[in-house]
């Protein structure tokens, strides 16, 4: 994730609970919200999936340094957000684990209206809603989903790259690339925490 160090979740195993043949690439997020599959099955696959999301989410850390810049962006009333294709129990373990609750203004995940990388994830869910233009939103991830949403939401991209990033073309896409979260804050003109 983006604000937490790579876990240990199981994606192949969940490509198989929707279905997918060994080493097929499927949008697991996508596939939960087939309407041309039942919606038993997928309400099955679901619970099946949340339980793996939100047990790695417990033993999952937290990127250096995040606590820290999610304090100064506080206090420096810049809003934040959470916009992820986790599932609400993992994202309220992740929250609660950590102290966050309070700490974004907004958090959406693939339970919402939209989800990445639907750009209304972030046109409406977040943008309109702050009523601040996209080209002035600095959107942070480390996926291609991350890549794509940002790009089609007309935001800025800032890249977290490390050893679980994804292929060069997001690299090479992306606006801004750091190897942490502050490196990201900084070169996108957040001031620098004293």
């Amino acid at each position: 994730g983006t604000l937490t160090e790579a876990g240990n979740v199981d994606f192949a195993a969940m490509r198989e609970i929707v279905g997918a043949r060994p080493g097929e690439r499927v949008d697991i997020v996508a596939r939960l919200n087939d309407h041309g599959v039942p919606a038993e099955t997928r309400a099955a696959w679901e619970a099946r999936i949340a339980a793996m999301e939100t047990d790695s989410m417990r033993e999952t850390p937290l990127r250096p340094g995040v606590l820290e810049w999610l304090a100064h962006l506080r206090a420096s009333g810049i809003k934040v957000g959470i916009l992820t294709r986790n599932c609400d129990e993992a994202t309220r373990v992740f929250l609660e684990m950590y102290g966050l609750a309070d700490a974004f203004d907004a958090v959406e995940t693939r339970a919402a209206r939209f989800y990445k990388p639907d750009p209304r994830s972030l046109s409406v869910a977040f943008c309109e809603r702050w009523g601040v233009a996209p080209e002035e939103t600095l959107y942070v991830g480390d996926s291609e989903h991350d890549l794509a949403t940002a790009r089609a939401a007309g935001c800025v991209f800032g890249l977290v790259e490390d050893a679980a990033s994804p292929r060069p073309l997001t690299r090479a896409a992306a606006d801004i690339v750091g190897a942490t979260i502050g490196e990201i804050m900084l070169a996108g003109g957040v001031p620098p925490m004293r």
